[in-house]
């Protein structure tokens, strides 16, 4: 079983923290800032559990070769058989004649048959078994030394305060000696300790915890003694005797009778190689003149290992451990765990001028699962005129994509890729091959290798490259990446583990919006939310600390306030809706702005999730308790243009109610719609022209029946025939934040038969016009008529 500590939280909605919400993406970050863990969240849940033997499945039985350690593997699958989005973690457990570490290595401690099961830390009642037997006379026993063994028993006296003082010459008080004593097994309440005793020599010897001594016959002076050639002692009641309690072992032991094991030898070297790499390692013996029989390696996918006598060779095949072994001719044998590690990065290239951006950011397809990490791109230092961003080498697959950005902002529509700036382009590909730089002048001029204007000597370019802090692009979102200061040059970003890394962290909770990470050192983390649930606003960061104190372990999440997150369920806030349009006369030969019109906003139905099914719905509200909201066309203050214009909500109004933010005449935003339905309709018209009495409809938040994963609600304006404007439409749609952005356009008006005061002619002049040469015909009639009357 893994041993850290584990942090949990799950992902609520901050106006409904009975919803748990699903989709976000995480990183914990150590203190040092060295490490972090991507944490996404795992929603598949556990089918099946593999085990591997040599990198290939293992079957049904192994046979332990000479008592030889080896290394097993385990992949954790889910419904579709594949292990993508499935958490990996598994917990080794064993038994009969072998013993299995938590990372899989298998060691023999008896003869016999045993058994190993890993089991899906996520699931633990699904697991894989693998049956291991261990031949007869495989285990080596190394030659028993002659010791004695004593045991305790006394009111008051407990394991690790008490101790055995000893001598095998008493009268020599430099030769008194001390033992700590631990408790035995089999036995309960007796203390015991063995001493080795090569001659078996009488022993002289009492008790003593602290300040208080335990004697012989409880008497100050009174001192117990072992014959010699005893081996065991047993004190209780103040009284010695020459055997073990009931149950405990016979203990000590003298070392007559002989032994298969006549040596000893110790391994040394590194314990660390790095991929398609090599590493020497070195056998001592003792005696000296021992020789070697053989080396040997755990997990031969892992690494492979040649020897010369005493010193042989490691070479890493792939990222994992694997145990490696020598053994001598006089049995002695000696194991250390050997990484293979595969930190080497590929460091890409782009020249600045392509685009002159102000930011950059490489955005890739990674050799396992869909999230695109998102790198920011730094100076490339001795390369003028180009940024650069370090991936790991592991992470990179030939023709998977990769493409560059100019910001993290969810509507930056600065793209570079195969078509240029085409934001609809095709990425690039990354080669095949073996290369550690690459880069793209144009995205006609690119190549596997560095580009021409690095300055090879620079001893910069001698130092490895950092791996920028790697953040989650999902189908769902743009991203949002976080990175140390532009231009630092000292503060490294941290590597960034994924969950199918040899290092990661997996979400252990199949659950979705629910979060568990195990395994973790005690100390100080920052948790940080890198992609927040559809809807919402990202949260955070938090602090975490992990402390253990006498074998108890507490785990708190606290905000940037400081203050402790209940329960541990992060809130998230609901983004809120925008709605904008324009009041133009219908007359295309008036392309003004018209000013002066009011409008009525009116929610007519609130938004919230069934408490039973944890789907969205909306209820109506009794007309008697909507509550219109009247708007006015912010316009500029007098004498002064629109970018000088800063619009502000009426006297008096409730905090948080809409108002229009635009100062432009004629043009509206509202700001700050909750998730709901709403009506709008024209209250007053511009001078001049007739009221719209459209009552408009539109909705914010998730489709009816979406949990929030699936369809948002989407606006839009239907076409009309005519001067007319459409009705606005609603309809469900995949999740984009542009769901929360409704942009109506112009909303027509027709021209009354008033003359406009303010805003634009209109069509009146048509009628003006009609009226004022009626009007002089009528007057030059009546002048004609009065000149006849006359003449």
């Amino acid at each position: 079983m893994k041993k850290g500590a584990s942090l949990e939280w799950s992902k609520v909605d901050g106006s409904g923290p009975s919803k748990v919400l699903s989709g976000s993406e995480w990183q914990l970050t150590t203190s040092d800032g060295q490490t972090a863990y991507q944490i996404t969240d795992s929603t598949k849940s556990v089918e099946s559990v593999k085990i591997y033997y040599n990198g290939a499945d293992s079957p049904e039985s192994i046979m332990m070769k000479d008592g030889i350690p080896f290394d097993l593997t385990a992949s954790v699958f889910g419904t579709d058989n594949k292990t993508d989005g499935v958490p990996q973690g598994v917990a080794w457990t064993a038994t009969g004649s072998v013993v299995v570490d938590d990372n899989g290595k298998v060691t023999a401690v008896n003869d016999g048959d045993g058994t190993v099961t890993a089991c899906s830390l996520a699931a633990m009642n699904i697991c894989a078994t693998v049956n291991v037997t261990v031949p007869t006379g495989t285990i080596i026993k190394p030659t028993p030394k002659n010791s004695t063994t004593f045991y305790f028993k006394a009111d008051g006296y407990t394991f690790g305060n008490t101790k055995l003082h000893y001598s095998f010459t008493p009268d020599d008080t430099s030769s008194w000696k001390d033992a700590v004593m631990t408790s035995a097994e089999g036995c309960t309440g007796y203390l015991t300790v063995t001493i080795e005793n090569p001659d078996l020599k009488a022993v002289t010897y009492l008790f003593y915890q602290g300040s208080n001594w335990y004697h012989k016959d409880n008497s100050p002076d009174g001192n117990f003694a072992t014959d010699a050639n005893q081996t065991v002692a047993t004190v209780e009641n103040y009284k010695a005797v020459s055997t073990a309690p009931s149950g405990c072992s016979t203990g000590g032991g003298s070392g007559s009778g002989g032994s298969t094991t006549t040596g000893t030898v110790t391994i040394s070297g590194s314990t660390e190689v790095g991929l398609n790499k090599s590493i020497k390692l070195k056998a001592t013996t003792d005696p000296a003149n021992d020789t070697i029989t053989s080396w040997s390696s755990g997990d031969t996918s892992v690494a492979t290992v040649t020897s010369d006598g005493k010193n042989a060779t490691v070479v890493g095949r792939k990222a994992g451990r694997s145990t490696i072994t020598v053994v001598t001719s006089s049995n002695a044998m000696a194991s250390v765990t050997i990484t293979v590690r595969d930190d080497s990065t590929i460091n890409v290239y782009f020249q600045k001028s392509t685009v002159n951006w102000k930011e950059y950011y490489l955005h890739y397809q990674p050799k396992t699962g869909t999230n695109w990490p998102a790198v920011k791109m730094t100076d490339a230092g001795d390369c003028s005129g180009y940024v650069v961003a370090s991936i790991p080498k592991a992470n990179v697959a030939a023709n998977h994509g990769y493409y560059f950005r100019n910001g993290n902002s969810p509507n930056s529509d600065g793209w570079y890729n195969s078509n240029g700036q085409n934001a609809e382009g095709d990425p690039f590909k990354f080669w095949s091959g073996t290369y550690t730089d690459m880069y793209v002048n144009t995205n006609s001029d690119k190549q596997p290798t560095k580009p021409k204007s690095c300055q090879f000597a620079s001893s910069a370019a001698k130092v490895r490259a950092r791996v920028s802090t790697a953040v989650l692009k999902s189908s769902k979102t743009d991203v949002i990446a976080v990175n140390d200061a532009e231009g630092s040059g000292t503060s490294a970003a941290p590597i960034v583990y994924s969950c199918g890394d040899a290092k990661g962290k997996c979400d252990m909770d199949t659950r979705a919006g629910y979060f568990k990470v195990v395994d973790l050192e005690d100390g100080t983390y920052t948790l940080t939310e890198m992609v927040a649930p559809n809807g919402y606003s990202i949260a955070g960061p938090y602090t975490v600390t992990i402390t253990t104190t006498n074998g108890v372990t507490s785990v708190s999440i606290k905000n940037a306030n400081g203050g402790s997150i209940a329960n541990s369920k992060i809130p998230n806030t609901r983004n809120t809706g925008t709605i904008s349009w324009n009041k133009v006369s219908s007359d295309s030969n008036n392309g003004k702005k018209l000013s002066g019109s009011e409008w009525k906003l009116t929610k007519t139905k609130n938004f919230g999730w069934n408490a039973t099914t944890g789907k969205a719905e909306y209820a109506d509200i009794a007309s008697d308790q909507q509550k219109p909201i009247a708007i006015t066309d912010c316009v500029p203050a007098e004498n002064k243009a629109a970018a000088e214009t800063t619009c502000s909500a009426p006297a008096g109004a409730a905090e948080g109610r809409p108002y229009d933010v635009d100062p432009a005449a004629g043009q509206f935003k509202l700001k700050g719609l909750e998730w709901g339905t709403y009506t709008l309709v024209e209250s007053k018209a511009p001078d001049g022209y007739d009221v719209d009495s459209t009552v408009r409809k539109f909705t914010f938040g998730p489709a009816s029946g979406s949990d929030g994963t699936g369809q948002w609600n989407s606006n839009g304006v239907a076409s009309a025939a005519g001067d007319a404007t459409g009705n606005f439409t609603t309809s469900p749609a995949n999740y984009d934040s542009s769901v929360f952005n409704f942009s109506v356009g112009d909303i027509k008006n027709q021209p009354g038969v008033v003359l406009p005061a303010t805003g634009g002619t209109g069509n009146s002049w048509i009628y003006a016009t009609a009226m004022a040469v009626a009007l002089i015909g009528v007057v030059a009639a009546g002048m004609a008529l009065k000149v006849r009357r006359r003449q």
